[in-house]
């Protein structure tokens, strides 16, 4: 393996300046292998700009025989004048495919790259591109369409109430293109809701997807939850569903012991203009029952506004504890613990001390997208998550699919300056507002958890998995 030759990679890296790929090709191995071993032989890496001026003398001697081409052919004379180039690409901030389309060119972004190499003009790397492009703003590209680019025709031809994607059909330009140009013209794109207004499915066609839909969930081959969970419920030969794993786990519970139940059946009108529709109704009873998780401010002022205004109806509201006392088994929810704590608290330092004990998913150490993923993946080891999350957010959301516990960690002032002084951080008051609202959220949500110091909390955590 002749990369793993500190001589032999010099002499071809260093003295014939041959590119990380060039060598990797030749020896058939990926150009991360031969990186690697650069570092590991110490060899002294090259910086871009001196590898860019390596490739572009390259470029030019691969190219100079073809210089006359650039003015044989109308299209193309202008490539071969380097001032219209550099005005295009570095003062007007034109992209590649800009220039190209302006210039109508079959070959593309390939062809004015070739030319701005050959004539030494230095090409924006994918930084400074997205930078340009975020300080532009959503302008659209260049085209050869007049058409397309007529904003007062596309604003005319949407305001009428014809679609994007009509729109992009009759000017062959893509659904991106139609959007730029609408924000261009200064008019407000239309709310997918609104895009359906008018638009309905036939009987025939809704008749098919439905029937589709009950097919594939009885047959297991998809969910009626974009998580993945099956909140179907079949009774009295009628399929429907329900909005959580709570209220799916009561209906079978009503089913199992023969009680008659309608779901959602009633709508009740109150004074502040909203509706009200209580999840089940018990006729044997007559009795209304409203499932919950977590109850958050603005579904207390609701049911609160209910009771008042109707308060010959019989109502209950049930919640996780209440769902036990009928022996209904919530345990298969997996458990997680929120880790929760004001900056410079001592997250990080509990959590590196429980590593081998929990599987842990950090806030700083995973993209935002993923964090729920994860904790949807299988383990043996309990869940420890550093929410990126409002705490009240993540668990009204995810109640029904995962039982929240929350472990939240306090410190006082001085402890909390010490910290943020040995870490060369800025003090702010935000941190004991933070501190503040962390000690609140446990007294609402956290009846099951823990709170303490940062070494309180890691004893407590460390008797979970003894």
């Amino acid at each position: 393996m002749k990369y793993k030759d500190s001589e032999w990679l010099r002499t071809q890296y260093i003295d014939n300046q041959r590119s990380m790929s060039d060598i990797a090709k030749e020896l058939n191995v990926s150009t991360s292998t031969i990186k690697n071993h650069i570092d590991k032989l110490n060899i002294e890496v090259r910086n871009k700009n001196i590898q860019r001026s390596i490739s572009m003398d390259k470029e030019k001697k691969r190219l100079g025989v073809k210089r006359t081409m650039y003015s044989s052919k109308p299209k193309n004379k202008y490539l071969a004048d380097k001032q219209w180039l550099e005005d295009k690409y570095c003062k007007e901030l034109l992209s590649l495919r800009d220039i190209s389309e302006i210039l109508g060119l079959k070959g593309g972004r390939r062809t004015i790259k070739r030319a701005l190499i050959f004539h030494a003009i230095p090409i924006r790397d994918l930084k400074d591109a997205r930078n340009v492009r975020s300080n532009k703003g959503p302008e659209f590209r260049y085209t050869n369409n007049k058409d397309a680019n007529d904003l007062d025709l596309i604003k005319k031809m949407y305001e009428s109430g014809k679609s994007i994607n009509d729109i992009c059909k009759e000017l062959n330009i893509s659904q991106d293109a139609v959007r730029h140009r609408i924000k261009a013209a200064k008019v407000q794109v239309r709310k997918s809701s609104e895009h359906r207004i008018g638009k309905k499915h036939s009987s025939e066609t809704i008749e098919k997807m439905s029937k589709t839909a009950v097919e594939q969930i009885l047959s297991g081959e998809r969910s009626t939850n974009q998580r993945g969970i099956n909140h179907i419920v079949v009774y009295n030969d009628k399929i429907f569903r329900v909005r959580s794993t709570y209220e799916k786990v009561y209906a079978e519970y009503l089913k199992k012991n023969n009680i008659e139940f309608e779901y959602e059946a009633t709508s009740f009108s109150l004074s502040n203009g909203k509706t009200y529709v209580p999840d089940f109704y018990i006729p044997s009873t007559d009795t209304f029952v409203e499932i919950k998780g977590v109850l958050s401010d603005a579904q207390k002022q609701k049911y609160d506004i209910f009771k008042s205004e109707y308060p010959n109806i019989k109502w209950n509201i049930m919640y996780k504890e209440d769902l036990e006392n009928l022996q209904i088994d919530v345990s298969k929810l997996p458990t997680v613990y929120l880790l929760v704590g004001a900056p410079a608290s001592g997250k990080s330092w509990v959590a590196n001390q429980l590593i081998d004990k929990f599987d842990y998913i950090s806030y700083d150490g995973n993209r935002k997208k993923t964090h729920l993923d994860l904790l949807r993946v299988p383990s043996t080891k309990p869940k420890l998550y550093d929410p990126t999350f409002k705490i009240s957010t993540v668990i009204r959301r995810h109640s029904d699919e995962f039982n929240f516990i929350i472990v939240a960690i306090q410190e006082d002032e001085p402890t909390l300056r010490a910290r943020m002084a040995e870490r060369g951080g800025k003090w702010t008051d935000t941190i004991m507002k933070r501190n503040e609202q962390v000690r609140k959220r446990f007294e609402k949500y956290g009846n099951d958890g823990f709170i303490g110091n940062s070494s309180d909390v890691l004893v407590y955590l460390s008797s979970l998995v003894q």
